[in-house]
């Protein structure tokens, strides 16, 4: 088996949503890394979701307005099941490396030095820093997680509009998680550093508050963001497309249910209804 060769028509590189539900949608075999996410990572809601049987969820916002979301977390977990049960995720989340070789070949080599060999016909890459390691961070996501005490927040989500404490998640435990987008190079920088993003997120939230209100570190988070970088080789695809453009084929479908037979159709949705059967 050292020599075996699998051969597919089109291979997916992807570790983010849309290159997910591209292999879903296209049906294609998908070569998948795991990435750091936050569970309250989200895309608003469109009508071409509700045929992955994902429940969506309404935020109240700061200005009291209403945003229904997705959280992506619950997505790909339907979603990389699905492949994974439909034989489209040959090697789960057990790939080390993806190094491309002549020939359009690919060797992949699992957490546990295993080295397999792919050929491939089109090659379709959804995040370019799998194949090409040497790629540094454009920036970075950060998630800064507090503990506040004092008056209890009225809503759910704080949107800003500027990069650094740019949204902000409030949890019944009283919990607050503070997202920004930090450049790599301001990364360090002590207008970029906790104690900075505490004072930022007590000054934005200081007109909903009328009494006491106080926050206390608890955990800093970092995810890289990558550029789009699209490198110009034969029979390689390099895709950026978002996941609403990835799901507007759908809308062109009358069946759904083909996506889903598979996988057992109506057994999928019982069970991602939280069914508490067995699936034959």
């Amino acid at each position: 088996m050292k020599r075996h060769v699998y051969e597919y028509d089109e291979v997916v590189i992807a570790n983010n949503l849309p290159g997910v539900l591209y292999a879903f949608v296209e049906k294609r075999p998908l070569l998948y890394t795991p990435s750091e996410t936050h569970k309250h990572d989200c895309i608003e809601s469109f009508p071409a979701l509700g045929h992955f049987f994902v429940e969506d969820k309404d935020l109240r916002l700061h200005d009291n307005t209403i945003l229904t979301v997705v959280f992506k977390e619950r997505l790909l977990t339907i979603l990389l099941f699905n492949l994974s049960y439909m034989g489209l995720l040959p090697l789960c989340n057990k790939i080390q490396t993806i190094r491309r070789e002549d020939d359009n070949l690919l060797k992949v080599v699992t957490n546990r030095s295993r080295s397999i060999r792919i050929k491939y016909k089109t090659l379709r890459v959804f995040n370019p820093e799998i194949l090409h390691g040497q790629l540094k961070p454009k920036s970075y996501k950060v998630i800064d997680t507090f503990k506040y005490r004092g008056e209890k927040l009225k809503f759910d989500l704080y949107k800003g509009l500027e990069p650094f404490v740019k949204n902000m998640w409030i949890e019944t435990t009283r919990t607050l998680h503070v997202e920004s987008i930090i450049e790599r190079k301001a990364l360090d920088n002590f207008d970029t550093s906790v104690v900075s993003c505490r004072y930022r997120a007590l000054e934005k939230l200081e007109p909903f508050l009328n009494d006491y209100f106080y926050l206390t570190f608890v955990a800093r988070q970092t995810m890289p963001i990558f550029e789009a970088v699209s490198y110009h080789e034969e029979n390689v695809i390099y895709d950026t497309r978002t996941e609403k453009e990835i799901c507007h084929r759908l809308n062109l479908k009358k069946d759904m249910k083909t996506y889903w037979q598979d996988a057992y159709h109506w057994k999928m949705r019982e069970f991602h209804l939280d069914f508490n059967g067995t699936i034959p």
